[in-house]
């Protein structure tokens, strides 16, 4: 069985062709100090991945896999090369005590009837968290991936100016 994580590259929608215009719009920020470590995967990753795993024999195959890159990604080191791809220098870095009052005031707005506030108290705990899976017996299977997390955003930022 396999189970992608959250998978990006050309062609995406929601969440992460925001995330892509977002940056492009100078509207991405991460919260100050906080770096989390994430595993994503590009999706021409997750299909190098998915060939190998069909032609290898079942017997040398295990219950599960997590379909993600390896080594999980610095959302900060992947939010500034998005932002170099589109001719920005880097990420803004908020405080944190300012959007813990900005994330309550997005929940009170939700509250009221706005569906979609740009800062939830929720959103704001994801910007933070990692969220890293154990790939040992991915790599194991799978050995080097062909493409580097540079050359995705590369693709994926070449695919949206395009689009």
């Amino acid at each position: 069985m396999v189970r992608p994580t959250s998978i990006w590259g050309p062609y995406f929608e929601i969440p992460y062709r925001t995330f892509f215009d977002t940056v492009r719009k100078r509207m991405f920020f991460l919260p100050e100090n906080h770096n989390p470590k994430k595993s994503f995967g590009f999706v021409l990753n997750t299909v190098f991945q998915l060939e190998k795993m069909l032609f290898e024999p079942k017997e040398n195959l295990d219950l599960t896999y997590y379909l993600t890159d390896y080594p999980p990604l610095d959302l900060k080191e992947w939010a500034d090369m998005v932002s170099q791809e589109f001719g920005i220098k880097q990420t803004t870095e908020i405080p944190m005590p300012f959007l813990k009052i900005a994330s309550k005031a997005g929940d009170l707005l939700q509250k009221l009837g706005w569906q979609n506030p740009p800062l939830t108290t929720f959103r704001l705990n994801n910007l933070i968290t990692n969220m890293v899976y154990d790939t040992q017996r991915l790599e194991k299977l799978c050995g080097e991936l062909p493409y580097s997390l540079q050359e995705g955003v590369t693709i994926t930022a070449s695919w949206l100016k395009k689009n």
